[in-house]
């Protein structure tokens, strides 16, 4: 393989493998919201199944407002429907509570629980990265390959070229002056 063509090849799998890499990090980085204002009465739970599992990290803004003093509790629940994650909102006639909770897996929904208190709204803000880790594993593992492929194509021109220099300076050695 000529060496024109080997530059070649080594661009463009460097180029592709560059393109899946910035692919991956926009991939990963996309953020979905999830909005829900709820009315809650005193030990009525109110369930919340989200359209699709969330990442661990979740960041929240709760807004709640009341006639009175009320606590409320929001768990986040696995895809048995078992406990994730725990949040507590307290407050006078208002409370805001705004943050990030990192679950021990992705959560596939919540329970809104009133446990003192009078009826009172939530407005619940959720944000989440949405990446499924199989599609970004597969973009990683493409651009493991096609940068291995560009580093080799290097490899073999750099060693071509290196080979094709000391073919010319040996004979050039072996020449004296008269």
């Amino acid at each position: 393989m000529n060496s024109r063509r080997l530059v070649t090849l080594g661009l463009l799998f460097f180029f592709i493998s560059f393109v899946l890499g910035v692919g991956a990090l926009y991939y990963r980085s996309a953020l979905a919201q999830s909005s829900r204002t709820v009315r809650l009465s005193v030990n009525e739970p109110v369930i919340w199944i989200f359209e699709r599992p969330t990442s661990p990290r979740i960041y929240y803004n709760i807004s709640c407002s009341s006639s009175g003093s009320f606590r409320v509790i929001m768990r986040f629940l696995d895809a048995n429907r078992r406990d994730t994650g725990l949040l507590n909102v307290e407050g006078g006639p208002m409370a805001t509570v705004n943050g990030e909770k990192l679950l021990d897996c992705p959560s596939y929904g919540m329970t809104l629980n009133l446990v003192k208190g009078n009826i009172t709204t939530c407005v619940v803000e959720l944000s989440y990265y949405s990446a499924d880790i199989q599609i970004l594993s597969l973009l990683l593992v493409a651009q493991l390959i096609t940068s291995l492929i560009a580093v080799s194509l290097a490899i073999l021109w750099f060693s071509k070229k290196v080979a094709e220099g000391s073919r010319d300076t040996t004979g050039a050695r072996g020449y004296e002056a008269p």
